[in-house]
């Protein structure tokens, strides 16, 4: 399904009775049958019960690995001329984001297959539940429409590494590296090195644009079923509101509902902080590697007028934006929650029962948010910050330099 498809597809189920027909189970596989796609020619397929490390991970850490070997052998040659120097380094923060979200990947294979079983669960036990099932779909159809505009983005951020490139040759006959790392031992200046070293360009760009979609979307799926986890979790309040008004109330079921609430709290809780501890390293490495790298990236699209480091610049702030514009979704999230808890008839409920759900309040009150490395909030408030750090140190390199 490409993505006009799904875009039609996100609009028509608008309408209630287009989105009953839909399942969420189904949905939720279509994306998950998506995003594996990027994550089987990467070799991490992680969510293949029959995974082991193959040819194509070895691809992709061989990939890294010659990135920063060739790399030290590109600053060597070109020592001295610093323009060079420094747009041969515009890459090392995706590469440095790379080394991580691949070890990331391993090291925690078990937590996403965990995650995985839980949110297919959900999806299946809830697809049953029309109300549950309504929002489970919008929110699973709102998740394959960011993913697929996100993969475009960087497709074509990948592509206008490129673009300068056959531009150069087309118009003047040019051979112009489309990456500024050079392969030990091959001249990019005749014909044959430039066509060798293009090769490795494109398998460079294309196995780290392969990676980097794959470990972000994998992110954004977790992330944003928040979404649809706390409008459940909603729905269930509003239930256990309409058994509390009730003309004859049935206490046992009462009693069942708000056991089931508090479980699902905890379980929600438990989900929030794995999403924190496991992604707090990766964060806080996307955030100091995007700094870097933008900073570096626009010096370098100011001095150079580069077309395609300048499209590049857009992805990586678009990257950077993404991953705040996450933390600020979990925050918000949480807000919801707390205030949905709050306008309960919890009064109506016997002396325990209240404390239950004075416990549960409390619980939401200091919800878990998402930070870089527990070093702060990863929010929007925290992304106009570092864009103000972006360009203060860009202005800084341009007075520098002048």
């Amino acid at each position: 399904m490409n993505f006009r498809e799904v875009l039609k597809r996100r609009l028509r189920i608008l309408n209630r009775e287009a989105m009953d027909r839909e399942r969420s189970i189904d949905v939720f596989n279509e994306a998950i049958l998506y995003l594996r796609k990027f994550l089987k020619p990467v070799g991490m397929d992680l969510l293949d019960e029959q995974y082991h490390w193959n040819w194509r991970t070895t691809l992709c850490a061989g990939c890294i690995g010659t990135y920063f070997t060739f790399l030290l052998y590109t600053i060597y040659v070109n020592w001295g001329q610093w323009i060079l120097v420094l747009e041969s380094c515009t890459m090392t923060g995706m590469a440095c984001q790379g080394i991580v979200k691949m070890h990331n990947g391993l090291k925690y294979m078990g937590f996403f297959n965990d995650v995985h079983d839980r949110l297919k669960a959900m999806h299946e036990r809830n697809s049953k539940h029309k109300e549950n099932n309504r929002v489970l779909v919008f929110n699973g159809l709102l998740i394959q429409f960011i993913l697929r505009f996100f993969s475009l983005v960087f497709m074509f951020a990948g592509l206008s590494f490129f673009m300068l490139s056959l531009y150069q040759y087309v118009r003047y006959n040019e051979l112009v590296m489309a990456v500024r790392i050079q392969v030990p031992g091959i001249d990019p200046t005749n014909e044959f090195g430039f066509v060798v070293t293009t090769i490795y360009h494109v398998l460079l760009v294309s196995t780290g644009i392969a990676g980097i979609l794959a470990a972000d979307m994998a992110m954004m799926m977790i992330v944003l079923h928040i979404l649809g986890i706390a409008d459940v979790y909603k729905n269930a309040l509003k239930e256990l509101d309409q058994l509390l008004e009730a003309e004859e109330r049935d206490e046992q079921m009462i009693h069942r509902k708000l056991l089931e609430i508090c479980v699902m709290h905890q379980e929600l809780i438990s989900y929030e902080e794995g999403l924190d501890s496991t992604y707090g390293t990766i964060v806080f490495v996307q955030v100091i590697s995007s700094v870097a790298c933008l900073v570096l990236s626009l010096f370098i699209t100011y001095m150079t007028r580069n077309i395609g480091i300048a499209f590049f610049l857009v992805a990586a702030v678009f990257q950077l934006f993404e991953f705040c514009l996450l933390g600020t979704t979990l925050t918000v999230k949480n807000d919801h929650i707390e205030l949905a808890i709050y306008d309960t008839c919890w009064y109506k409920l016997c002396t325990e029962e209240q404390k239950m759900m004075s416990l549960v309040l409390f619980r939401s009150q200091n919800a878990v948010e998402m930070t870089i490395g527990g070093v702060a909030l990863l929010n929007m408030e925290t992304f106009v910050e570092i864009m103000k750090t972006i360009y203060s140190s860009f202005a800084m390199m341009v007075q520098v330099l002048e």
